[in-house]
């Protein structure tokens, strides 16, 4: 019971932290026309390897803009997805894209469309909830024994 307190911990505190930083983005970040660069493409194990199906491919925009201060960003979006080869959160390469991006830190930048900042914010909220379930669940065990 008490690794389900653990977990339930580590994944409420990664889903406020991944919450609280989207929102700041959103509240704070300068968003400019990008392009598309290219859509880079990661093996994410799952617990396996490429022959092995328990993972998936990733496909993740890299992002090429110019900040609002002139300075010249090419960066890799933190948001991405498992499901379709070239087409990553609604955008494809050579496509231009509104991007928003961290005036402190213009290396942190995502593409600005409702796909992406949907998949921004509603990951880190499903990993706090359940994160905060896990947690009760390990209380109501620990109480129950």
């Amino acid at each position: 019971m008490v690794i389900l307190i653990i977990v339930g911990v580590v994944f409420a505190a990664v889903g406020v932290y991944g919450s609280r930083r989207q929102f700041l983005l959103r509240k704070k970040g300068q968003r400019v026309t990008g392009t598309v660069t290219r859509i880079d493409k990661q093996w994410d194990p799952g617990g396996g390897g490429p022959d092995n199906a328990g993972g998936t491919w990733s496909y993740t925009p890299v992002l090429s803009f110019q900040t609002l201060a002139g300075q010249q960003i090419e960066t890799s979006s933190r948001i991405g997805n498992s499901s379709i080869a070239g087409f990553s959160v609604g955008v494809k390469e050579g496509q231009q894209v509104r991007v928003i991006y961290d005036p402190a830190d213009p290396s942190d930048a995502e593409v600005d469309t409702v796909s992406a900042q949907s998949a921004a914010m509603l990951l880190p909220l499903v990993a706090a909830v359940v994160g905060i379930g896990v947690f009760v669940a390990g209380i109501v065990g620990m109480i129950g024994k």
